[in-house]
């Protein structure tokens, strides 16, 4: 697949992308779909919901813009009779499973680890996945009908999905895997349908949430609402903090530091377990400019040299921390992840939300100032009937393993 820049077009990417109504297995039921947002019709906005920033026309677009490398996209509207009544949103990448799991499987040397690295090499598709790779949670479809069943919801996403991936194959991009990415618990229906229709369970690490009580008004209460153990623990990283300036960067100082943002970025990007991208060097100055209040910048340094950032997305309530990076000398030496998480924490507080999401990763530190975990099902199918038929063995050899301890801060 092409790298995508300001002049190469990622797949799909053409004029009149749009394509005719297509008709689904559910009577009266139809889709279009598109492979650019600017093709997309003001169904589309009408569809989006209000409560969903991640399905909102400014941020897909700002992704569109800058797109991590080979990522190609798909925005389904649906149809019924004729009316529109729901939307749907993909992305293709090239997954290379090796490459994804390098980190995990460099870590841990030996025989085992030799034998799922030889797999995973094996293992090179694209993959079309409803959902949003860059996102941790349900934001890859919504249906406006009240009287859909899970069943009438499964059907008409592996039907959309299955014509969206038709649509990519007539530009040279063939679509082997498709993924239903992150399905919400009150869907779990909808997952078990997917799983009648052939699709694979498949599950990434848990998403990691903090629930902000009314009560918290201040960072204050947030301390004192812990047990005194680890009341002394934050405070004792607040200490190590000493010697760093937290700046909030605006649209300008975010373009100025960019290329330092994304550097920090890369190296804690390259330690993840499971990676399967990278994003566009130009994506935290894209949201900025499209988003300037929703996406907050957050830099720390050292003598005016930059050693860490985090992002945020306000979504509506909800406050979710985006991409971060960090020095792993300044790290070692600052504690400065964990004095990140409890940075986020006082965000959180001081923009008066229901609700902070740490997403995935580093569940146990995550743990440790508050965040529980949900657990949100994926499913995977190969467009093979004998490669699908492999595939639950193929997940299960390669998952990475994930051991950690809950931890519970909080009296």
């Amino acid at each position: 697949m092409a790298a995508s820049s300001s002049d190469t077009p990622v797949p799909g990417a053409a004029a009149n992308t749009a394509s005719a109504l297509i008709p689904l297995q559910l009577n009266d039921w139809t889709a279009r779909i598109f492979h650019a947002m600017q093709e997309t019709p003001q169904d589309w906005d009408a569809m989006a919901p209000g409560s969903d920033i991640f399905l909102q026309r400014t941020f897909l677009s700002a992704i569109e813009h800058c797109p991590p490398e080979g990522m190609g996209f798909a925005y389904i509207v649906f149809y019924c009779q004729s009316r529109p009544a729901g939307i749907a949103y993909g992305q293709l990448l090239d997954l290379r499973i090796r490459k994804s799991l390098d980190a995990v499987l460099s870590a841990n040397p030996g025989p085992w680890s030799s034998i799922k690295s030889t797999l995973a090499g094996l293992g090179r598709f694209q993959m079309l996945v409803c959902g949003n790779m860059l996102l941790t949670g349900a934001h890859g479809f919504y249906f406006a009908a009240d009287n859909l069943t899970d069943q009438d919801a499964a059907m008409l996403l592996e039907g959309a999905f299955r014509a969206a991936g038709d649509s990519f194959s007539r530009r040279g991009y063939k679509a082997d895997l498709i993924m239903i990415k992150d399905i919400d618990p009150c869907c779990a229906g909808v997952a078990e349908c997917l799983a009648e229709r052939r699709f694979s369970n498949f599950s990434f690490q848990p998403n990691m949430k903090l629930r902000i009580p009314a009560a918290w008004k201040r960072f204050d209460d947030y301390l004192e609402a812990m047990s005194s153990k680890y009341r002394i623990r934050a405070r004792r990283a607040f200490k190590k903090r000493e010697g760093i300036v937290r700046r909030e960067l605006n649209l300008q100082m975010t373009a100025m530091e960019s290329p330092a943002m994304y550097k920090l970025y890369k190296v804690v990007a390259s330690h993840a377990d499971f990676n399967p991208f990278e994003l566009h060097p130009g994506y935290f100055v894209g949201l900025k400019n499209e988003l300037p209040r929703q996406f907050r910048v957050f830099a720390f340094y050292i003598k005016d040299e930059m050693v860490g950032f985090y992002t945020t997305m306000r979504n509506g309530g909800i406050l979710e921390a985006h991409f971060l990076g960090f020095c792993q000398a300044a790290n070692t030496r600052h504690q400065l992840y964990l004095n990140m998480l409890y940075d986020m924490v006082g965000t959180a507080i001081e923009e008066g939300v229901s609700e902070l999401i740490f997403a995935r990763t580093a569940m146990e530190i995550k743990s440790s100032v508050g965040a529980e975990p949900e657990q949100l099902q994926c499913r995977l199918r190969h467009n093979h009937p004998l490669a699908n038929r492999l595939m639950p063995f193929f997940i299960r050899l390669l998952e990475p393993e994930a051991e950690w301890v809950q931890r519970r801060p909080f009296r």
